[in-house]
């Protein structure tokens, strides 16, 4: 990605993912790989000391951008995960308290079929002594 950047056969990199807010909120982001981003108030290469690197400049940077973008999908990956995981939990909850009210109205359901039989069963066993006197 970084040699198609450089040789401008793309003019920029990015990656959508869902960041994690809380378990009931996420946010669909989109962060920019390439060009990079440089924050307001970050030392500019002229606010440096001299130094000398070994290897050159160039392959540092290059290393260290590819590092970069790697951590960057990395986390990407994981506050993706991590709002999936968060979604299925309120999902599952969800559907559990649904079961759970189903069962109590069923429940309470059968249970007035099951006194309304033994109550036509008492009458009947009533009508059928009273016709007996």
């Amino acid at each position: 990605m970084i040699d198609e950047y450089r040789d401008k056969k793309i003019d920029e990199a990015g990656i959508i993912y869902t960041v994690f807010k809380s378990s009931v909120s996420q946010k669909a982001t989109r962060l920019n790989l390439l060009p990079a981003h440089v924050e307001d108030g970050a030392a500019k290469p002229t606010d440096m000391p001299y130094t000398n690197f070994e290897p050159s400049v160039e392959e540092v940077l290059d290393n260290a951008a590819i590092r970069l973008i790697e951590v960057q999908i990395w986390q990407a990956l994981l506050e993706s995960l991590a709002s999936e995981h968060s979604m299925r939990m309120v999902a599952m909850k969800s559907a559990t308290d649904n079961a759970n009210d189903l069962i109590d109205d069923l429940t309470l359901e059968f249970n007035t079929a099951r006194q309304a039989a033994i109550t036509q069963e008492l009458a009947e066993i009533t009508n059928g002594a009273e016709a007996i006197k």
